[in-house]
């Protein structure tokens, strides 16, 4: 027997020691088939033959083509019992590995080849949310690039097996929620995983102009240089951007920096490059002057000059009158010192009205109403040295004590001594007397002086003489909510005097406090927050309720301009923006030396404005005095402000010089600070 050659290799983990005899067979034309040694190579337990395949035949294990392998010989290596001749064959075999997906589809990775024994693919296919195991054919699972035999020729399946990788959230809510300003994503609806940022809009509002820059993006996390373009608008100037369109909120100038996490709409806030941008709104904000555009296009008005007023003459069955006066608004006029003259009659005095009842002017007196004006002469004849003017009677009421005067009797247009008589009541003392009987009116002291021309009754005022004062009716006004919550403490008032209102304390979710009304539907007298008022009950002891007037914070109303004339020779006007179909707030101004008599909406006082009425379109009030016995030192109620925190009060005061004239016209409007 020839020598042996062993040769030792690993298949997987089966370690084969293959014992080639050499020389004895040569290789068959046949395609990877190989000659059987016809020699025993070996001699098993029971005598029989072992035969190898030639040494010029790879170094794999080999099964052969017919008669299956028996018990094994000596010596430990791979052959088999033969007792057969040399036509038997010994061959290998060739695998096709296909790889598919858990579906068994296929999955995009090249088919592998192997003869007899190779390696599997090395791709590693992915799927979304999950981990690669390795490759499954029949039982067992290789991975990818792993060694594999081909033991039986024939197409082999190779299914990629993954596990589920851990899923850090399981809702979008909690992936959100985990990662403020990011979005969050899912592949399969089970699993959440973080995203890409949140990107906001940042939006621009010309707010009345225009050429609004155009939308820009933010990213979350990140900082927004706002557009630098500016706005434009007629009449008027850019000021900034703000986050309110009124005004109210966050302010931007172009170019800054935004970095807040949120999408915005920025609103453009004017500064009127003028005082009026119509000629309808400075005349109304200017009565008594004329206005004219400072502009080429009409868009700027300013004021032009004061308005002038005719005072004509006459004579009133005379001749002689003298010749028209004019008057510039706001400036003091001297009459003329001409008398008219007429046969058998002698030249008293002016008078506003042909009969002698209006108002008297003597020759050369002061007029300073701003308003034209026809004096009418007013004559006595000389017959009878008596007049033709109109007799008044004045009368007294001792108002609960005795000793009354008698009444007396004035003539139109003479001044009347009043009687020096006074009353006596048991337990008081004796003040003075008033136009009216609770000593609201006007104070005229025994023995004064009374020069207007109409009837008059006079009531004594009396004081207490255990407490020294005068007797005072005292009335309590109470805040109603009316819808709000909080509470605003009531306040005591004494009849015959101002009293001011306490600051409303009141809140309503989603509406602003506008003031106060008599009535809890706001069809009543309204005030405003914090005013001066004067008896709004003249009994003793009463309560009187006022209601709060809201408004809902999202309702846009269109605002009326009411101008109060004050008529009180200090050329003041006071004007207040009204929403429509609200009613006006009614406002006590002050003017040394006279009572205030209510407001008027004409120049000739004749037309009182009712408080109740609901407001359409913008109107001018005029103040009416009477003449007072005493003068006040408080400032005008309506350029007061009883404001609290978070109360914004814009108050705009325009001068305007007129020679020595300082003309002054007031703006406000209060609003809530958000």
């Amino acid at each position: 027997m020839k020598s042996k050659e062993k040769r030792n290799f690993m298949l997987g983990s089966l370690i084969l020691v293959l014992v080639i005899s050499i020389g004895y067979f040569g290789i068959s034309s046949a395609s990877n088939t190989y000659a059987i040694d016809s020699g025993t190579s070996d001699t098993d337990a029971t005598g029989g033959s072992c035969y190898y395949c030639s040494s010029n035949a790879p170094l794999k294990r080999y099964v052969w083509s017919s008669t299956t392998p028996t018990t094994a010989c000596s010596g430990g290596n791979w052959r088999i019992k033969e007792s057969r001749d040399t036509s038997s064959k010994c061959k290998s075999f060739t695998c096709n590995i296909y790889y598919k997906g858990e579906n068994g589809l296929a999955i995009g990775i090249d088919d592998t080849i192997i003869t007899d024994f190779g390696t599997i693919t090395t791709s590693v296919p992915t799927k979304s949310g999950y981990i690669f195991d390795g490759w499954k054919i029949g039982n067992s699972t290789y991975s990818s690039g792993a060694n594999f035999s081909c033991d039986t020729a024939g197409n082999y399946s190779a299914f990629a097996i993954f596990h589920k990788k851990p899923c850090k959230w399981t809702t979008a809510t909690a992936c959100e929620n985990a990662n403020p300003g990011y979005k969050c994503r899912s592949t399969d609806g089970t699993c959440w995983m973080k995203g890409d940022p949140i990107s906001y809009t940042i939006s621009y509002n010309a707010n009345g102009g225009s050429g609004a820059p155009g939308s820009q993006t933010k990213t979350h996390g990140t900082d927004l240089t706002l557009s630098s373009t500016k706005p434009t608008r007629n009449g008027y100037k850019f000021s900034k951007w703000t986050t309110g369109k009124d005004g109210s909120g966050t302010s931007y100038a172009p170019g800054a920096t935004y970095n807040a996490n949120a999408s915005i709409t920025l609103y453009a806030q004017w500064i009127s490059a003028c005082k009026w941008t119509t000629a309808d709104a400075c005349q109304k904000a200017n009565p008594g002057y004329t206005c004219k555009s400072t502009g080429t296009d009409g868009a700027c008005w300013d004021v032009d000059k004061p308005s002038t007023y005719t005072i004509s003459y006459n004579a009133n069955g005379g001749s002689g009158a003298p010749g028209s006066q004019t008057k510039t608004h706001g400036t003091d006029l001297k009459l003329s010192s001409t008398k008219p003259t007429r046969s058998g009659y002698t030249f008293v005095n002016w008078n506003t009205k042909s009969d002698g009842s209006g108002t008297n002017y003597a020759s050369g007196a002061t007029y300073n109403t701003n308003a034209n004006i026809t004096l009418y002469a007013i004559w006595k004849t000389n017959s009878s040295g008596g007049d033709t003017t109109t007799k008044y009677t004045v009368s007294y009421n001792a108002n609960g004590g005795s000793g009354t005067p008698s009444n007396q009797t004035k003539t139109q247009g003479t001044n009347l001594v009043l009687s020096s008589t006074k009353p006596t009541r048991s337990g008081y003392t004796f003040v003075n007397w008033n136009t009216k009987g609770d000593g609201t009116g006007k104070s005229y002291a025994p023995g004064a002086t009374y020069s207007t021309d109409a009837n008059l009754t006079l009531y004594a005022i009396w004081k207490t003489n255990a407490s020294g004062g005068p007797v005072t009716k005292k009335y309590t006004i109470k805040f109603d909510a009316n819808g709000g919550t909080g509470t605003t403490k009531e306040v005591v008032c004494d009849y015959g005097s101002k009293c001011t209102l306490t600051g409303n304390a009141f809140t309503r979710d989603g509406y602003e406090f506008t003031g106060w009304n008599t009535k809890s539907d706001g069809n009543g007298v309204s005030y405003r927050d914090g005013a001066v008022v004067k008896d709004l009950s003249s009994v003793d002891g009463s309560i009187v309720t006022l209601y709060a007037k809201w408004k809902a914070n999202d309702v846009d109303v269109e605002e009326h301009v009411i101008t109060f004339i004050h008529n009180d020779g200090t050329n003041r006007i006071t004007v207040l923006a009204v929403d429509d179909n609200d009613t006006i707030p009614f406002i006590i101004p002050d003017r040394d030396g006279y009572e205030f008599a209510g407001w008027y909406t004409d120049v000739d006082l004749t037309k009182k404005y009712d408080f109740t009425t609901k407001v359409k379109g913008d109107i001018t009030l005029y103040a009416k005095w009477t003449e007072d016995g005493y003068s006040s030192d408080k400032t005008d109620e309506e350029i007061s402000n009883n404001s609290k925190t978070g109360d914004v009060m814009m108050f705009i005061v325009w001068t305007v010089g007129i020679g020595t004239l300082a003309y002054s016209v007031y703006y406000f409007k209060t609003r809530k600070e958000n």
